[in-house]
């Protein structure tokens, strides 16, 4: 494939180059898979991260990698696209994203996004609603407290705490967008309290912590921000038990992890982090984004096709996909 849309790099900090965002240089794609553009009023240009609320509202962060003239948010009501909604416009500004990433919905119903920023100002933004209603910033370009290098994964707890992917190879953890109470966890490599360019996050009923570990090919369970009881599972390769540039994680109530695995081009799901019960379902085209909604359903961001893609379980059953 192509390399336009730029290379894998082989050390860290990986740095973000242009507003062509961060799946194309992982994966090193060329724009004719996956970095193009698409036509239609309600078509997806560049979706990347998911999430689904209490009421199944269907949010996705969405941006044109090739013209950057798109960097917004998608709402949907299901998945036929009833009330399609679009929020955001490129820049730095109010309701603007510099290279939109990550999405989170809190018990509340505000949105919270991981904005990386593309070596400028990565931000987390907080709104109240799809018009951008109590808009919110926080962060700056760092490494020091209440600093990003660049922002990925997002998730809140039921506290509305903010989980973020940051890729000073840490996890960070705020109380609210004022920064109270931060916490940042890891440093680079591939030990124990390490990462190399962690981008999915996700939590379980318990409160426990798990992250993809992308650039070592695994995914990590903590149960707190002091990194308690660190476990990993995964490396790299094609088999079961083996990862290539995974990118997203989801949890569901039963505690069963599910994983998108890019480069595979499969969901895989594991019951637990020794890896029993890998199963996997084939058939993607570079997945992202993955979420559960209350009902058990996974949505699958299926990134090469430019579509949503909503199974019952890891079987494939009642495929639907949008558009």
């Amino acid at each position: 494939m192509g390399d336009k849309c730029g290379s894998r790099g082989k050390t860290a900090p990986m740095r973000l180059l242009g507003g062509v965002g961060l799946m194309c240089l992982l994966l090193g794609l060329g724009f004719a898979s996956g970095c193009g553009s698409s036509s239609g009023s309600h078509a997806l240009l560049g979706p990347f991260a998911i999430t689904v609320d209490a009421a199944g509202t269907i949010y996705v962060t969405d941006l044109d990698p090739v013209t950057q003239t798109e960097s917004r948010i998608v709402s949907m009501n299901d998945m036929n696209g009833s009330g399609w909604t679009t929020f955001g416009s490129p820049g730095s500004g109010v309701n603007q994203f510099q290279n939109l990433f990550g999405i989170a919905v809190d018990s509340a119903g505000r949105i919270r996004t991981a904005d990386q920023g593309a070596g400028v100002t990565p931000r987390i933004a907080l709104f109240d609603d799809m018009t951008g209603t109590n808009w919110t910033t926080f962060g700056t370009l760092g490494n020091g407290i209440d600093q990003f290098d660049a922002v990925d994964g997002i998730v809140v707890d039921a506290a509305g705490k903010i989980y973020v992917a940051d890729l000073n190879q840490r996890i960070a953890r705020i109380d609210y967008l004022s920064g109270i109470s931060w916490l940042s966890y890891g440093s680079f490599g591939s030990g124990v309290g390490q990462f190399s360019n962690p981008i999915g996050v996700a939590l379980d009923g318990d409160g426990k912590i798990y992250v993809v570990d992308s650039g070592n090919n695994r995914i990590v369970r903590m149960d707190d921000m002091a990194g308690t009881n660190w476990t990993s599972f995964g490396v790299g390769g094609a088999g079961a038990g083996q990862f290539d540039a995974p990118f997203g994680v989801a949890v569901d109530n039963a505690k069963k992890i599910y994983i998108t695995d890019s480069k595979n081009g499969r969901v895989v799901r594991i019951d637990d982090m020794t890896g029993s019960g890998w199963t996997e379902l084939d058939g993607f085209d570079y997945p992202m984004g993955i979420a559960i909604d209350t009902a058990g359903k996974v949505y699958v961001v299926d990134y090469g096709r430019r579509q949503i893609v909503r199974i019952d379980d890891i079987s494939g059953a009642g495929k639907v996909t949008y558009p």
